[in-house]
């Protein structure tokens, strides 16, 4: 439990050491914004002490509001700055008689802009997506042999993969370049194919992923690359993700949040816990991802296929899917919660 927080904050680095200087830039330009209720010791200080103790508590308890630390604090910011530039205005810290519920409507107000003007999606059509490259690292006391197959889906080793919502996998070409997952939680059904660019086993593997069936976002398309090193107790798992195309909006939003990093953490986590107790396996928790976002998301245009496919297209039989279907029912396909 207490590695699974200290993961989650060390993802959490830049948002909590952006949102620090934000509110420091703030307390600077209005410094006797609050009055000093104890002598000698500055009221902007404490409340400074307060929030930095907050921010860990929100991203740990409140997760899916995690967000609203950054929007706070640039909000806060943009409050101190035209306070600074109408000091005499009804809204200005600046004023000692400032009024709460004024201040208060200003700010929130304020709240609700920056949040549309960081994450609104109104901003990716108008801004031009680029290339995004995204490295993340992490170490386990999990094997390679458990790591290699707990993150990448392989052929004959189904049962170690982390996700248990995979159901089936083989390969789908006679050179085996390219494997064919199947994704399946009901009503849910998703199909990929995964073509292997390079690879070199338990070592490294670069992959490109193609979705068939299931949820499209052109954001996510690009190619995957991990690399792993045995370094004795421990070892190092690299995960490097170039996008073809992101807007800044989302690029923004994952530097903050360190999506990758925060997937790959709870994938590693599911593999440890499930090498250690290989009876009870548990499916890595779900978070919000930054790719997955509804307005830039659309049904692939196979979507409308019913049924299980074969690797090379057959479509399988009643009887063959409902062994599928019978096998992701079993209690080591559970998901549960890690």
């Amino acid at each position: 439990m207490l590695k699974s927080y200290l993961r989650h904050l060390y993802r959490e680095r830049r948002r909590f050491g952006l949102s620090a200087l934000l509110l420091l830039g703030a307390s600077a330009l209005t410094p006797n914004a609050l009055h000093d209720p104890i002598p000698h010791v500055s009221s902007e200080l404490i409340a400074m002490m307060l929030i930095f103790l907050a921010m860990p508590l929100i991203s740990i308890y409140a997760r899916k509001h995690r967000h609203f630390i950054e929007v706070f604090a640039f909000a806060s910011l943009l409050l101190s700055i035209a306070s600074h530039i109408a000091p005499s205005a009804s809204f200005s810290l600046m004023d000692p008689d400032w009024d709460f519920t004024i201040v208060a409507g200003t700010y929130l107000a304020l709240v609700l802009a920056s949040y549309q003007f960081l994450y609104g999606a109104w901003s990716d059509p108008l801004t031009p997506k680029r290339t995004f490259r995204v490295v993340t690292k992490m170490r386990s006391t999990a094997d390679i042999y458990n790591l290699w197959y707990g993150l990448i889906a392989m052929p004959g080793h189904r049962e170690l993969y982390a996700d248990k919502e995979l159901v089936s996998v083989d390969y789908a070409d006679p050179a085996h370049k390219v494997i064919r997952m199947i994704h399946w939680a009901p009503p849910r059904r998703e199909e990929y194919l995964v073509f292997i660019e390079e690879m070199e086993k338990f070592e490294r593997i670069k992959m490109r992923l193609k979705i068939v069936e299931g949820v499209v976002d052109n954001a996510a398309d690009g190619v995957t690359e991990f690399r792993f090193r045995d370094n004795g107790r421990r070892r190092k798992v690299t995960m490097i993700f170039l996008a073809d195309a992101v807007s800044p909006r989302r690029m923004l939003r994952h530097w903050l949040d360190d999506t990758v990093g925060r997937m790959m953490d709870n994938r590693v986590s599911a593999i440890e816990w499930n090498a250690k107790h290989p009876n009870d396996r548990r499916q890595p928790v779900s978070y919000d991802d930054w790719w997955m976002d509804t307005e830039t998301v659309s049904k692939s245009a196979n979507d409308s296929r019913s049924g299980y496919r074969t690797a090379h297209g057959r479509a399988l039989s009643d009887q063959e899917t409902k062994a599928l279907e019978d096998e992701a029912r079993k209690p080591h396909l559970s998901r549960r919660a890690a």
